[in-house]
């Protein structure tokens, strides 16, 4: 079974903040927590470089050129519907995330969705352009 770890983006200080595991007491303590926390969760994978991947995280690949695409947590089809964390391509196939996709694709973090708008802008620009 995996590690479970979250992170939270602090959008009004603009700031992360990690959790911090309390396994004796069963839950996750926070450092703060306000209604501008954003929560992210770890996929239990690290990039190619050994960094670890959140939701929100935008990855570099290559498959057939460079993609640029952000972590998300959603359902996908396999053999059912079950949630998994997904590299969202902006079409109706997303790639699932995994050891091996990490490996044969190379992927690597170079950013988040949070503090990397400028990343962001050219992917939503991008996935634009492509429909």
């Amino acid at each position: 079974m995996r590690e479970i770890k979250f992170r939270a983006w602090d959008d009004k200080h603009k700031e992360w903040e990690y959790s911090q595991p309390m396994p004796d007491m069963g839950f996750w303590k926070w450092v703060s927590y306000n209604s501008d926390t954003i929560f992210n969760q770890w996929t239990g994978l690290k990039d190619k470089n050994g960094k670890e991947i959140f939701e929100g995280d935008i990855v570099r690949y290559i498959i057939q050129g460079v993609e640029i695409h952000p972590v998300i947590f959603a359902d996908v089809s396999l053999a059912y519907n079950s949630p998994a964390f997904v590299i969202d391509c902006n079409t109706k196939h997303n790639n699932l995330l995994t050891k091996n996709s990490i490996a044969v694709w190379g992927i690597e973090i170079i950013g988040n969705i949070f503090e990397n708008a400028r990343i962001a802008r050219r992917m939503i620009y991008d996935s634009r352009k492509k429909k």
